[in-house]
């Protein structure tokens, strides 16, 4: 269980989302596998995606059709160490994001 107590923000499953302009959310999730495109094929990937931080980064940063807005980089955050990159969706022709 956790609080989201900062205004415009609420819970869903799995994180937060913010209610103001735009799309934002955050996510706390378990990662086995990604798919094969994040738009147009949901099959898995194949082989899956490795078991380690590292073999998740990558695959995110490969993944179609997102672009890498911030590359991946090394962090601390309250101690704990981790990875942090940007992906942004792309404006796609017959696509609408939700």
């Amino acid at each position: 269980m956790y609080d989201v107590p900062t205004e415009g923000w609420s819970q869903w499953i799995g994180g937060a989302k913010f209610a103001g302009e735009g799309h934002v959310a955050v996510s706390v999730t378990t990662v086995t596998n990604l798919v094969s495109d994040g738009c147009s094929d949901h099959s898995h990937s194949d082989p899956p995606v490795g078991p380690s931080v590292d073999d998740l980064v990558t695959a995110l940063a490969d993944l179609a059709p997102f672009q890498v807005t911030s590359p991946p980089k090394d962090v601390t955050v309250y101690g704990y160490s981790g990875r942090y990159l940007e992906l942004t969706v792309p404006n796609l022709p017959g696509r609408r994001i939700r």
